[in-house]
């Protein structure tokens, strides 16, 4: 018997969208958020949820998911551009925080 597809990924809340993610991409954005300053709040924020809802992140969190993604493209180019789930999130996340500095 196959696993729920709802159980193969994490849903990332945004502004405009929930973003899926599968948790392969979720366990090397949390590697890769490890060492930045809001690595802890995110992580306990993904941790908070498991599957069963979708992550919401401050301002600061989604900056840092932000940055995450981009170290994971810097250290490998070819495996950032065939993850289609990052490049979804990275767009939402982008998105979501220009639109929260808007007056």
């Amino acid at each position: 018997m196959e696993a729920s597809p709802r159980l193969n990924r994490v849903l990332i809340a945004t502004r405009d969208a929930e973003v899926a993610i599968s948790w392969k991409s979720r366990a090397a954005l949390l590697h890769a958020a490890a060492r930045l300053p809001t690595g802890s709040g995110i992580r306990a924020a993904f941790e908070a949820v498991g599957a069963s809802r979708p992550v919401e992140l401050t301002t600061a969190q989604k900056a840092g998911l932000l940055a995450a993604i981009k170290e994971l493209a810097s250290r490998s180019p070819r495996e950032y551009e065939c993850s289609p789930d990052l490049l979804g999130l990275r767009y939402a996340l982008v998105t979501d925080l220009r639109t929260s500095h808007q007056p």
